[in-house]
């Protein structure tokens, strides 16, 4: 069995430790948040961008990060990116699956799914939409 997870009590990581002698390996990742992506990518928020290019956009979120996307939903919320991009004339539609089922903890759980729901209501009050994940 091999599997990698960015949370270190994900059934993956920990069936790996297990295979490997109980030892967890960690590789160093060079990574940017959402967020930062987002804001270097999306065409609004270009300093040189035109009025014209500042609206009408769109933007479609297709996530299933194996039980990150609850913190990547608070820092979009907490970032207000998307909601600047919905302010300046734009859509943006998220799918997202998620993965409680990662948590083995049930306190765990709990509070990731209160971070779930703060964030989704965060989202959709700024015209966010949810798309339903099939």
């Amino acid at each position: 069995f091999w599997g990698s997870s960015l949370i270190s009590n994900h059934a993956d990581a920990i069936n790996s430790a297990r295979q490997n002698g109980g030892k967890s390996t960690a590789t160093p990742v060079k990574a940017i948040s959402l967020t930062t992506l987002l804001k270097n990518t999306l065409m609004p928020f270009r300093a040189n961008a035109t009025d014209e290019e500042k609206s009408g956009g769109s933007v479609v979120i297709k996530m299933d990060v194996e039980g990150f996307e609850f913190k990547l939903l608070k820092d979009l919320a907490e970032s207000q990116v998307l909601c600047d991009y919905m302010r300046m004339g734009n859509q943006a539609v998220m799918a997202v699956e998620y993965h409680i089922r990662v948590f083995r903890n049930k306190a765990q759980r709990q509070e990731m799914t209160k971070m779930k729901q703060a964030a989704i209501a965060e989202l959709q009050k700024c015209g966010v939409k949810f798309a339903r994940w099939k």
